[in-house]
């Protein structure tokens, strides 16, 4: 019994000492935070039982389970089959390794959902293990701010890889570390190949240098810098604004340079254009004598600049800034209208003012100025209280437009007297429009409506077939004509007529086809009565040269066998026959060329001066003479009759002015050439009739030589006047301004 009693007392002391240290780790586990619960282990086969034996309060709280509900529970009846097979497991795996492991996991529990971090740590006894202590923290505060931070982190890298900027992040050695994919593109580089890569490998050496130098200033002082930089890529040279930034590790050191770039391209040349729109407004300003003012309507200060002032004849100190200085100088019949545009203007109506007015100047005259601007600031209430604009002096269009209103005039009455009509026909809208004049050549009333098909039955049956097509070519293909025809009046009378047609465009579409019409009639006559001239003389022109020249080569024939006689009384008698014959000879000539050049003129062309005049040069006796080219230019006519007028003046200078003269071509304007000569010169009295047939002033001339240069020039059209040459001489001017070709 002793032994009993000893042994249960031994046995009672071990449960007392047992329970007690189990209350003091209760005690203790009640006050930790963290969940704890304890595990016993069950041997069995090769498996285990594992069943909940503890848990303290924390435990408790965080799953919702009692103590009694836990104990005696294994992993899967307490958590279910999917959570309790997870549990078991690492249970499991705590026991084979007999060391204590860690894990993350997630608890799904009555409340919601849990992330815990569990720490399972086994307990041996004899060598086995028979419990598992586990403690387990919850960390879902902390799981989701780690998932927070992700989903910063993605969104961040979103934003970076997205933005247009590049930016890149390099460490101290100037090795990139991160580029966004707008950096990479601007260098041409694969997101694999930038670790390691350096300004080197992608940059010019000295840009490269560059960039080198600004990340020392950012790691060695630690400063934020922004710089401009010109930076070639593959796709060109762009202008770059760069900020670098210092890049601290938690000690504080500086372990990297963070960049942004920003695209500036675009930008500096904007500046660049505004600068010299800029540039080009003041000189505008001051070139174009613009008047700037601002008005400041709170105080009712105006100011000005001084081309405001001196358009009006005044200086900027001679006048008043204010508005009753402006009221002041404007005309009394322009002041209430310009003051209602004024108003209307500000009050919202009208998005721009602009007004034409006129304006007393300093010496009382008036002076036409066109006023514009607009409101530039309005206070909260919407009230204008700043407006400002320009003033421009229009006096001269004002000028002009009268002049063009009476040149209008004019032109309407010269269309009659020249009898030349206009028309007009709209494509989309099928109108056709004539000028009142053109229903007078056809005989027509005004109030006559015609469509274009009924205009073309004007046409004379012989030339109606050429004007159909050519007005169905000009609608279709907007190809233009210039054609001279007949038409057939209403009373029957045939007229020729000079009718032309043009497209008008809208974009690439043809809207309308327009045109002039005029009544040649009377020059068709005249030019037919030329033909018959003409051919009249041809027919003397033919006369004399054969019939005169046959009996004067035959008399030089004979003059020339009687020189080689050597009998001195008969060589006396034969100077002057030669001389005669010689004479008659020039004056045949000339009277030829006056019959069959003289008045008509033939192909029109473009001609160089240079290559024209060297060609007259050469072809005249022109002795120790020199001619000089002021100016190298060209001429519309016909080369042969020209030829003819520059070599009579050629010859001319040098007959009168003597075999050293100077002869001299050059402009005289800009439809204006001259010929003139250093030479006596031409006197005012005799200028008139030195162009006539027959008028000469030296010994052996025929007179018909500046005759010839009237006529051919007058055939071209020509305006010839004489008058004196700079240093003296002749001068001739020929004003080509009314071509016949125009």
């Amino acid at each position: 019994m002793k032994d009993n009693t000893d042994a249960g007392g031994d046995t009672k002391g071990d449960e007392t000492t047992g329970s007690s240290q189990r209350s003091v780790y209760e005690a203790i586990c009640s006050k930790i935070d963290d969940a704890v619960f304890l595990i016993d282990v069950e041997h069995s086969d090769d498996d285990y039982t594992f069943t909940y034996e503890y848990s303290n309060s924390s435990y408790q709280q965080r799953t919702g389970l009692s103590e009694g509900a836990l104990r005696r529970q294994t992993p899967r009846e307490l958590l279910g089959d999917k959570q309790g097979s997870t549990v078991t497991g690492n249970c499991r795996r705590c026991v084979e390794q007999r060391e204590t492991i860690e894990y993350e996991e997630r608890v799904d529990l009555s409340d919601g959902t849990s992330h815990w971090q569990t720490k399972l740590t086994p307990i041996t006894d004899t060598g086995q293990v028979t419990q598992i202590v586990g403690i387990a923290r919850d960390i879902t505060k902390e799981k989701e701010q780690q998932q927070r931070l992700r989903q910063v982190y993605r969104r961040f890298e979103t934003v970076m890889e997205t933005m247009s900027a590049a930016i890149f992040l390099k460490d101290t050695d100037g090795q990139y570390l991160l580029m966004n994919q707008a950096c990479r593109d601007l260098f041409n580089v694969a997101d694999q190949d930038i670790i390691g890569l350096t300004d080197d490998a992608i940059l010019p050496s000295d840009v490269a240098e560059n960039a080198r130098t600004d990340d020392r200033r950012v790691i060695e002082n630690g400063e934020i810098i922004e710089i401009e930089e010109t930076i070639p890529t593959a796709e060109g040279t762009t202008v770059r604004l760069t900020r670098k930034s210092p890049v601290y590790n938690d000690e504080g050191e500086i372990e990297g340079v963070c960049g942004v770039s920003t695209d500036i391209t675009e930008r500096k040349r904007n500046e660049q254009e505004l600068q010299h729109l800029k540039d080009q407004f003041e000189l505008a300003v001051e070139g174009g004598n613009i008047g700037i003012w601002d008005w400041d309507m709170s105080t009712d200060e105006v100011e000005f600049n001084e081309q405001w002032a001196e358009m009006l004849g005044y200086s900027r100190d001679e006048l008043a800034f204010s508005f009753d200085t402006w009221e002041r100088l404007v005309h009394p019949d322009d002041l209430a209208s310009v003051t209602d545009a004024l108003e209307t203007h500000i009050d919202g109506d009208t998005d721009i003012y602009d007004h034409e007015i006129r304006m007393q100047t300093k010496e009382g005259d008036w002076k036409w100025i066109q006023t514009i601007g607009r409101v530039v600031d309005r206070d909260d209430e919407g009230e204008a209280t700043r407006t400002a604009g320009v003033h421009i002096d229009i006096s001269d269009r004002k000028q002009a437009e009268q002049e063009l209103e009476r040149t209008s005039e004019f032109l309407r009455e010269t269309q009659e007297v020249a009898r030349i009509g206009g028309w007009e026909f709209n494509l989309r809208s099928g109108m056709m429009r004539w000028s009142d004049e053109l229903y007078h050549i056809h005989g027509l009333p005004l109030d006559a409506d015609l469509t274009p098909e009924e205009g073309i039955e004007f046409y004379h049956p012989d030339d109606r077939e050429t004007i159909r097509e050519a007005f169905d070519r000009l609608t279709t293909e907007g190809e233009p004509y210039d054609l001279e025809l007949r038409i057939v009046t209403v009373d029957n009378d045939v007229r020729w007529i000079r009718t032309r047609g043009e497209p008008s465009y809208d974009g690439d579409e043809i809207v309308a086809v327009q045109g002039t019409f005029q009544d040649i009639t009377e020059r068709k006559e005249r030019e037919q009565e030329l033909k018959r001239q003409n051919s009249r003389l041809n027919e003397f022109a033919s006369v004399v040269s054969h019939d005169l020249r046959n009996p004067l080569n035959v008399a030089q024939i004979r003059a020339t066998a009687l020189q080689q006689q050597n009998s001195n009384e008969l060589q006396e008698h034969l100077r002057p026959l030669v001389t005669a014959l010689e004479r008659i000879e020039s004056i045949i000539e000339d009277t030829l060329t006056l019959a069959r050049q003289g008045n008509t003129v033939g192909e029109m062309s473009t001609i160089s001066v240079v290559d024209l005049i060297g060609k007259c040069w050469a072809g005249v006796e022109t002795a120790e003479a020199t001619f000089e080219l002021d100016d190298e230019f060209t001429i519309v006519g016909d080369r042969d009759r020209l030829q003819h007028v520059f070599e009579n003046l050629f010859r001319n200078a040098v007959e009168h002015g003597g075999e050293d003269v100077t002869v001299r071509i050059g402009r005289c304007g800009e439809n204006c050439l001259y010929v003139e000569d250093d030479g006596p010169g031409i006197p005012p009295g005799d200028r008139d009739t030195v162009l006539e047939p027959g008028h000469t002033s030296a010994t052996g001339e025929t007179g018909f030589g500046l005759t010839i240069v009237k006529r051919i020039a007058e055939a071209h059209g020509w305006g010839i006047t004489i008058t004196d040459g700079r240093d003296g001489g002749a001068r001739f001017e020929f004003d080509t301004s009314e071509r016949l070709d125009e």
